[in-house]
């Protein structure tokens, strides 16, 4: 698929497979500062509190 799509980059939700090659960008599903920039403040918040953000197990 990469073979015929040839994306510049490839954006990943969480850590890479070892097996990715290419300009992989990982997005961090645990840092603050990025869910903050994608769900604004107060979702945020509100997730946070409501325990939605991260797993529990």
């Amino acid at each position: 698929m990469l073979d015929i799509i040839r994306p510049s980059a490839v954006i990943c939700y969480g850590e890479p497979f070892g097996e990715m090659q290419g300009n992989i960008k990982s997005i961090s599903p645990f840092d603050k500062d990025e869910l903050i920039k994608k769900l604004g403040y107060p979702e945020y918040l509100r997730k946070l509190q409501a325990g939605e953000l991260y797993p529990t197990n």
